[in-house]
């Protein structure tokens, strides 16, 4: 077992205890168990995290099944911890930083030592932060199974005048709710789901695989846009346990790992789309293969160690590999942590057709209403010549008091929904005729609480859309 022992400055300080019992009884406070939980928090940065981090996982890779691993080889020296110097005690196979003011570790196996460790790990997990369930997480700040979030676009004579306003919805909510604070808030289900990202763990303790992608990458990430890539945004947050996957419209958005969650300026003033789903860890392989249809440009990921192992598909799309021969287009039912079924369609660029008219429609066996970025050339019109019409909404409208009506050409966000029923689904594709020709993807659901949701934000009925096609000019989205 593992416990903490005082420095030896501090032995020296001490009252010696009247005997070997006394000291195994003596009162443990959290404090002196794991101090740097307790340091104030402006010395709690990614560098805090990192060892905090690093104890907890030299502790747990000592010991298997009671029995000790055994130290590594005397003499290890030093190493450095994100920006932190940490020395390697000879003989002991511990980490601390130089000059630490952490206690010294010591192993020992008594009976009493053993209670004394049952108590700390209950201690630990009481506090706050101890440990951090990946999931989507929605504006009431609890584990949620899905979310999603509809970003208003800049409306100078509504509520929505600061382009930071949002409408959030879960399973739970019964329709559309005015979001928690604005889109750039930690406090927010997309800002508080994405947290664990920058809390400088996110790929420190091979306890964390993510993956970052977007067709138009964030500014400073050291990427630039690639035409060749899929035209699909999105985030991938896992641990062993499961994680989320948050399909959105958003250009330079999220940040990188390495720096903090925030919002760009350039997403301000049109409307975007969040869809963020819970899955469990296995579920995530197959994520992993409707990635290398989409063929997202990747801009910053970890997928590591055991990640690795078990999710060769993941890592592969997260190095840039892709399909290499037909069939170019593949849906998948995947499954939430709740159970709900959720339906991945992506193709790659050679399918060489509009995802929506050329194949959803068909796949669902329905007509669809279908909202996207409009002001891109070589737009599509609304399709009524097959056995499912396909649409284009030109206002969406949300019905009052809750939120105003736009145009289509304010609002960059990405989703279709089935005239009459069931289906709901978002995605990352608008219908122009470039797009036909790169990879991308949506993730559908028949939940009744999405659909009734969707459904009532086309305005005018699409059915008088087929004789209007919308406006064109040269903008990307």
């Amino acid at each position: 077992m593992l416990v903490l022992s005082p420095s030896p400055l501090a032995r020296a300080r001490s009252s010696p205890a009247p005997d070997a019992r006394a000291r195994a009884l003596s009162p443990i406070s959290p404090q002196s168990v794991f101090p740097f939980l307790f340091l104030p928090s402006p010395l709690r940065g990614p560098d805090f995290w990192r060892v905090a981090c690093f104890y907890a996982q030299s502790g747990r890779k000592k010991w298997k099944g009671g029995r000790r691993a055994g130290p590594p080889a005397e003499g290890a020296g030093l190493r450095r911890i994100g920006g932190v110097s940490a020395h390697a005690w000879p003989g002991r196979g511990r980490i601390r930083p130089a000059s630490s003011p952490f206690p010294r570790i010591r192993d020992t196996t008594s009976p009493q030592s053993s209670s004394t460790m049952v108590i700390l790990l209950l201690l630990a997990a009481m506090l706050p932060g101890a440990a951090t369930v990946i999931s989507c997480y929605g504006d009431t700040g609890k584990p949620v199974d899905w979310f999603a979030v509809y970003k208003l676009p800049e409306l100078p004579d509504s509520r929505a005048r600061s382009g930071m306003s949002y409408m959030y919805l879960d399973g739970k909510t019964e329709g559309w709710r005015e979001g928690t604070g604005l889109i750039n808030s930690t406090q927010g289900a997309v800002g508080r789901t994405l947290q664990p990202l920058y809390r400088g763990n996110a790929s420190q303790c091979d306890g964390l695989a993510f993956l970052l992608y977007n067709d138009q990458p964030p500014k400073g990430s050291g990427v630039k846009d690639k035409a060749s890539r899929g035209h699909t945004k999105g985030v991938l947050l896992l641990d062993k346990d499961g994680g989320f996957w948050m399909i959105h419209s958003t250009p330079h958005f999220p940040p990188p790992a390495s720096t903090t969650y925030s919002w760009p300026d350039t997403a301000r003033p049109k409307g975007q789309s969040f869809l963020c789903v819970s899955f469990s860890y296995s579920q995530f392989q197959e994520i992993g293969k409707q990635l290398a249809y989409t063929f997202p440009l990747v801009y910053n990921y970890s997928v590591e160690g055991t990640f690795a192992q078990d999710l060769p598909e993941l890592l592969a799309a997260s190095q840039g590999h892709h399909v290499k021969s037909a069939p170019w287009n593949r849906s998948v039912a995947l499954t939430s942590s709740s159970g709900e079924v959720f339906f991945s369609f992506a193709k790659f660029g050679a399918f060489a057709d509009d995802l929506y008219s050329g194949w959803l429609a068909s796949a669902l066996g329905s007509d669809l209403d279908v909202q996207f970025w409009p002001n891109s050339p070589g737009v599509l019109p609304s399709n009524c010549s097959g056995p499912f019409r396909v649409l284009n909404v030109v206002h969406t409208a949300f019905p009052p008091p809750a939120g105003p009506t736009f145009s289509a050409t304010l609002d960059h966000s990405k989703w279709c929904v089935a005239a009459r029923g069931p289906w709901t689904c978002v995605g990352d594709m608008n219908r122009n005729q470039g797009e036909e020709h790169r990879g991308g993807g949506i993730l559908c659901s028949r939940l009744p609480a999405l659909w009734k949701a969707f459904q009532p934000l086309v305005c005018p009925p699409t059915s008088l859309c087929c004789l209007v096609a919308p406006p064109r000019s040269p903008q990307s989205g």
